[in-house]
């Protein structure tokens, strides 16, 4: 099951290296909400991914 994710980034060109390095489908993108104006202008994404298995953590003691 695809779980819903998030990315906040400022230029318009790095979240779009993001989607590329990260092989997000265009499926896959719910949305993408610009706010602000000017130089105060920031991108957001939506966007479903399959859940990656998480590394085991050990314990404070081992």
């Amino acid at each position: 099951m695809k779980i819903l994710k998030s990315k906040v980034d400022s230029g318009d060109w790095r979240l779009t290296e993001f989607i590329n390095t990260n092989n997000i489908s265009r499926e896959d993108i719910l949305t993408i909400i610009v706010s602000g104006n000017g130089f105060n202008q920031k991108y957001t994404l939506f966007y479903y991914e399959e859940p990656k298995p998480e590394d085991e953590k050990k314990g404070f003691w081992g």
